[in-house]
């Protein structure tokens, strides 16, 4: 699923084709209404490659149906445009879903550009955890992440509870019994969600460091950064009120909203300490504000 990142998606298709020896495969792309040409550049490189030009950007969560609705293979692979695969990462993958028949989703050790580590695996968010989070306690000590080593790459396949959604394998057939990703999340906690299902219905998910992708992150939704900042908080919202209940769902909006508040607070006087306001901070507190204005809504 593509939105506006012409270049990235060929760079990423490229990579499918160069490094994917072992394992049979089909690709299919859902454009979400690109205004930079993606389509065309894709048709032009990659004539094999199954192209659905959306009229309308469809989001994450429906557009991604909307692809998977076409595969064919045993196994359907969950990739975002902005990654770049390394050698044998899908047939690392592949081969260790096929021999594992209770795994119900896998999940590869996934790089920044620079080739440090990006985290793509959490466990479950919880009250405790995401007001731990958002007050930046794992600073003190690691509750609501796994510890830094637990992504080493010499490790061997570990459970997991959530796995980054820009790379997930898992069996075709199992995805549509568990009706794929609930398409109320436009964007955001669609991924939550689905590993939580995929827990409930008694499959395990696992993230594997022997299969490695490069992740650039945040490449269309930088684009229309306030919004999806937003967009994020107003579907980690939903999901607690699909998956945690009422009460915790109001307590955790009360964790965003006095959270919010507090990196208010810490932004002014780093700017007074400072004298100067670096746009990171700028951009910072004229989120946080539009987050708390927002809240009573979501």
């Amino acid at each position: 699923m593509s939105w506006n990142t012409r270049s990235l998606v060929v760079d990423c298709l490229r990579s499918i084709y160069q490094s994917t020896m072992q394992t049979p495969f089909e690709v299919i792309v859902l454009d979400n209404n690109s205004s930079d040409d993606t389509v065309a550049a894709i048709e032009a490189e990659f004539p094999d490659v199954n192209v659905i030009a959306s009229r309308e950007n469809l989001g994450f969560a429906k557009g991604n149906n909307r692809a998977a609705e076409l595969a064919q293979m045993p196994h359907v692979l969950l990739l975002n445009p902005d990654t770049v695969v390394h050698a044998g990462a899908i047939d690392t993958l592949n081969a260790y879903l096929t021999a594992h028949q209770q795994l119900g989703a896998v999940g590869p050790r996934t790089e920044n550009p620079d080739a440090t580590l990006q985290v793509s695996a959490w466990p479950a968010p919880t009250l405790f955890r995401e007001a731990w989070r958002m007050f930046h306690l794992d600073k003190l000590k690691r509750l609501s992440e796994y510890p830094t080593a637990f992504f080493a790459p010499q490790h061997a396949p570990q459970a997991v509870d959530v796995l980054l959604g820009a790379c997930i394998l898992m069996p075709t057939k199992l995805f549509w019994e568990l009706g794929g990703f609930d398409e109320a999340y436009f964007i955001y906690s669609e991924e939550v969600d689905l590993c939580e299902k995929i827990s409930a219905a008694g499959y395990a998910i696992e993230y594997c460091p022997q299969a490695t992708i490069t992740h650039l992150g945040g490449q269309s939704t930088g684009q229309v950064a306030d919004e999806m900042f937003l967009e994020l908080y107003r579907n980690k919202v939903k999901f607690f009120r699909k998956r945690r209940g009422a009460l915790k769902t109001t307590l955790y909006k009360g964790v965003l909203y006095s959270s919010s508040w507090m990196r208010l607070l810490l932004s002014n006087v780093s700017s007074m300490v400072r004298r100067s306001s670096s746009e990171h901070v700028a951009t910072k507190t004229r989120q946080y504000r539009k987050l708390i204005a927002a809240l009573g809504e979501m």
